[in-house]
């Protein structure tokens, strides 16, 4: 073929996954702050793309502001903050020779099938997620403590836990 790409298929995920979120409850004890108080937070998993949000629980004339996410959703990386990339890095896939024109019809290039220069990131699946683990989310650090009754459902059928 002229453009070997390879297809990641996450439609069948999505498709027998679309709607279901686990959902944990969670706490942060921020040692920096002043008071050095607990603060009380939601995580929310979709199972449709493996991605994580986390929304704050500000209690009722608590003095915070009303900030609508603690995270917003997107995969989360287990060993978060890393060093910074250069662009064009954390890709799917490596050229390694390039001759001829880069732009048009005259240029060629090789692949490298075997990922040799990739980045590979761990992110949280549901399998690391369970009551009494410690997250990593960008440097804080986030104990879950409990789940709703479709997350302990969920957990029970697949995993037997």
């Amino acid at each position: 073929p002229l453009r070997p790409y390879e297809r990641i298929d996450t439609l069948k995920q999505f498709l027998e996954h679309n709607g279901h979120v686990l959902r944990f409850f969670c706490v942060w004890d921020d040692p920096e702050s002043m008071f050095h108080d607990s603060r009380e937070l939601v995580l929310h998993y979709y199972l449709s793309d493996d991605t994580i949000d986390i929304k704050e629980i500000i209690p009722v004339n608590s003095g915070r502001d009303a900030v609508p996410l603690f995270l917003r959703r997107d995969k989360l990386p287990k060993y978060a903050p890393t060093g910074l990339y250069q662009p064009g890095t954390i890709t799917s896939r490596t050229v390694l020779n390039v001759f001829g024109k880069l732009v048009g019809n005259g240029g060629h290039y090789i692949l490298d099938n075997r990922k040799t220069g990739a980045v590979h990131q761990e992110f949280y699946r549901d399998s690391d997620l369970k009551i009494g683990a410690v997250i990593n989310v960008w440097g804080r650090k986030i104990i879950l403590y409990d789940c709703d009754e479709f997350t302990k459902e969920y957990y029970r059928t697949k995993y037997g836990i």
